[in-house]
C-alpha cells in the first residue's frame, strides 16, 4: 500500500450509488475503495480498511446521518477522518446541520466526476498531511536537537495545506469541467450585483443559453465528446463576450448564463447574435437535424433595472421563458423576454 494514495470508504444503502461512485473513482488511478451499506458496519470497515476519506450517503430509514457524523467525531480513532456528506438536497438548513455536526464537505449526488475526484484528493491529502504534522510534533517533543528541521517541515506542510485550501475554495466557485464559474458562484454574483445596482439604478441583462439537441449529440458521439463540446461552448461564450460580460457561468448540464451589467436589451440581443455566429463558426459536427449540422445554441434574454421590490429570480424566470421560445420556434436563435 502506498501511504499517500486516497483510501475511500463509501457508505450508502443503495448498491447502484456505490457502484456509480466506485466507477467514477476507478477512472482515476491510485484510489483504494471499500464500501458498506449500514451504520453498524462503518466502524468495523474503518478498523480493517483505514480510510483517508469517508463518503457518507443515505442510510436506512431508521438511521439519521447526523447521528453517524456525531459518532464519528466523538470517537478518538475516527474524529480526524474527513467525512464528505453525499446529499440529495441543496437545502441550506440541512447543509448547515451537517457541517455543525462534523462534516468536512458537502456534495450533491451525483457530482461531476472531476469535481468528486478533486475534492476527495484534497481531503485525503489534507488528512495525510495532518498525520505527518502529528508525527512532526511528536518528534519535536522527543528531541530538541531536531527543532530546526522539524520547524522547517511544519512550515512546508502548512504551506501545502494553505495551497490545498485555496484550491478547494476555487473548486467551490468554478465548474470542474469547463473552468468557468459554476451555478453557486453565479447565484452569489447576481444577488450581490442586484443589491448594489439597486442604488445605482443601472440595468442588467442576463443571457440564458442552451446547447441545441445536446442529448442527441451525446447519444451519437458519446459523453467524452459531449464534455469536449461543453468546454468549447464555454470558450466561445467567454471569448465572444469578454469585453462586456461580468460573468460567464455553467448553470447546469448543457445550460449556461452570461451576465451583462449596464447593458440594455437591444445591445444584449446584438451580443447574443454574435455568440450564435461564433458558435456556428467553431463548426462542431452534429448529426441533428441533418447529417451536415453543427452544434448551435438557443438564447433567452431578460433585462431589468434591479430594485428591492423584485428579486433576481424573476429576471431568471423571464430569461428562461425567452429561452423556451427560442427552442420551440426553431432553435439557433435569440429572443428577448417581454
Amino acid at each position: 500500500m502506498i501511504e499517500d494514495e486516497p483510501r475511500i470508504l463509501i457508505v450508502d444503502q443503495a448498491p447502484m450509488i456505490q457502484k456509480t461512485i466506485k466507477s467514477a473513482l476507478e477512472s482515476s488511478k491510485g484510489f483504494h475503495i471499500a464500501s458498506c451499506m449500514s451504520a453498524s458496519d462503518i466502524f468495523k470497515e474503518i478498523v480493517d480498511f483505514k480510510p483517508s476519506v469517508i463518503l457518507l450517503g443515505k442510510l436506512s430509514e431508521n438511521v439519521v446521518e447526523l447521528d453517524v457524523l456525531q459518532s464519528l467525531r466523538r470517537n478518538s480513532s475516527t474524529s480526524d477522518i474527513p467525512v464528505v456528506v453525499m446529499a440529495t438536497t441543496d437545502s441550506s438548513d440541512w447543509k448547515s446541520k451537517c457541517f455543525s455536526n462534523g462534516a468536512s464537505d458537502y456534495i450533491i449526488k451525483l457530482p461531476d466526476n472531476a469535481e468528486l475526484i478533486a475534492r476527495i484528493k484534497y481531503h485525503s491529502g489534507a488528512y495525510f498531511k495532518s498525520i505527518q504534522l502529528d508525527e512532526a510534533y511528536r518528534a519535536l517533543r522527543v528531541s530538541q536537537q531536531q527543532l530546526l528541521d522539524t520547524n522547517l517541515t511544519l512550515q512546508r506542510l502548512m504551506n501545502d495545506l494553505q495551497i490545498s485550501n485555496e484550491r478547494l475554495q476555487k473548486l467551490a466557485n468554478v465548474d470542474g469541467l469547463t473552468g468557468i464559474a459554476n451555478r453557486a458562484s453565479f447565484d452569489r454574483f447576481v444577488k450581490t450585483y442586484w443589491e448594489t445596482a439597486d442604488y445605482a439604478h443601472s440595468e442588467i441583462s442576463i443571457l440564458m443559453i442552451d446547447v441545441d439537441h445536446f442529448k442527441k449529440f451525446n447519444d451519437a458521439f458519446g459523453h467524452v465528446e459531449g464534455d469536449n463540446a461543453l468546454v468549447q461552448v464555454a470558450k466561445v461564450l467567454t471569448s465572444a463576450s469578454a469585453e462586456e460580460a461580468s460573468l460567464v457561468a455553467r448553470y447546469g448540464g448543457e445550460e449556461f448564463c452570461v451576465v451583462l451589467p449596464n447593458i440594455g436589451s437591444d445591445r444584449a440581443l446584438e451580443i447574443a447574435n454574435d455568440l450564435l455566429k461564433s458558435m456556428q463558426a467553431v463548426g462542431i459536427p452534429h448529426i441533428y437535424p441533418t447529417s451536415t449540422s453543427v452544434v448551435t445554441l438557443s438564447i433567452g434574454i431578460a433585462t431589468s433595472t434591479p430594485n428591492l421590490l423584485e428579486s433576481p429570480k424573476e429576471l431568471l424566470q423571464k430569461a428562461d421563458a425567452a429561452l423556451y421560445l427560442s427552442k420551440t420556434t426553431g432553435r439557433n436563435q435569440a429572443n428577448i423576454a417581454h
